[in-house]
Formats: structure tokens, sequence, C-alpha cells
């Protein structure tokens, strides 16, 4: 049977909370009949698949920012997401950016 040191599970779970892990929903409302996929987030701008309506930012990084566009090259239409706070648009988001990690 092996063990672990304190700080080598200290070092791990703060790699397993620091994540940024994001929900998406078709729905605008981020119901649990409406969802999508939950994913792992790195920097950057990224497309989303079609028919997001919803985002919600589940754990976040550092010092991380997470912001959904109405375009697919992050430049439009530009709203924050929080940790636990579900962004809507009912024509949808087409791309995401994570910045200042």
């Amino acid at each position: 049977m092996q063990f672990f040191s304190y700080a080598a599970i200290l070092a791990l779970s703060s790699i397993a909370v620091s994540a940024t892990s994001i929900n998406i929903f078709s729905g605008t409302a981020c119901a649990d009949d409406d969802f999508i996929k939950n994913f792992s987030a790195s920097a950057g701008c990224h497309k989303l698949q079609s028919g997001v309506k919803a985002f919600d930012v589940r754990t976040l990084s550092g010092k991380c920012t997470v912001t959904v566009y109405s375009d697919a090259s992050c430049s439009d239409n530009a709203k924050g997401a929080g940790v636990d706070k579900c962004v809507s648009r009912s024509a949808g988001w087409k791309s995401y950016s994570v910045d200042g990690c």
C-alpha cells in the first residue's frame, strides 16, 4: 500500500480546484434539462458549438476571467461570465475567451 505525503495531496487538490470548468446549455436558464456538456477551458479565444444559449462558469483558475461573445471571433457583444452566474442570450453565444491567467 502506498501513502502520499500531506504536501503531495495538497498539491494535487490545488491542481484539481484551479482548473477553469464551464457548463453550456441549449436553453437560456442553465437548467439541467438543457445541459449540453461540461468542459475544461484553456486561455485564449475559443469557438462554441452551435446551439449554445447559456454559459455557466463552474470553477475559475487563479486570476483568470471568462467572457462570452455573440460572434465566433471573440469580438461582438462581450459579456463577463462569473462563477455560478448563468449568462444567457436567446440568440445564442458563438465563442468565449479565458484571459488574465
